[in-house]
């Protein structure tokens, strides 16, 4: 009875379950989000077969250019990291400008480092958007 109950949210196992979807990766995001909403970085580092192998955060006190090196710096220094998924919590809206230049910046750090940024999801207290999918 217990194999058939699953829980109302599916999480992704790290190094098993490939992180495919847009679905996937908030539920991976949603165990590192603090509450309430503050500005932070989140980054999930998977392997050549999106699968998980690890959840970054990072406070956004700095701009996200030196938060974001720092991020990549982590991601490169793993073997297996071949691309990540990135999400920035801002508690207040950001205009669309804003956003596109900053998933031009993560998309070009990233591939200086030789990894992949698949998606940049926008998390803010009133939605969540997917400017690298626009």
């Amino acid at each position: 009875m217990l194999r058939t109950l699953r829980a109302p949210v599916y999480v992704p196992s790290p190094h098993i379950d490939p992180i495919t979807t847009p679905q996937h990766a908030l539920a991976v995001f949603s165990l590192a989000i603090r509450r309430p909403l503050c500005p932070e970085l989140l980054v999930i580092m998977l392997d050549s077969q999106f699968c998980g192998v690890g959840l970054l955060s990072f406070d956004l006190d700095a701009p996200l250019s030196d938060v974001l090196d720092q991020a990549v710096g982590m991601c490169s220094a793993t073997d297996v990291t071949t691309s990540i998924i990135a999400a920035s919590v801002k508690p207040q809206p950001t205009h669309v400008g804003t956003e596109n230049s900053e998933w031009q910046l993560i998309r070009e750090t990233c591939r200086r480092a030789g990894i992949t940024a698949l998606d940049w999801y926008v998390i803010t207290s009133g939605a969540v958007t997917c400017p690298s999918r626009r």
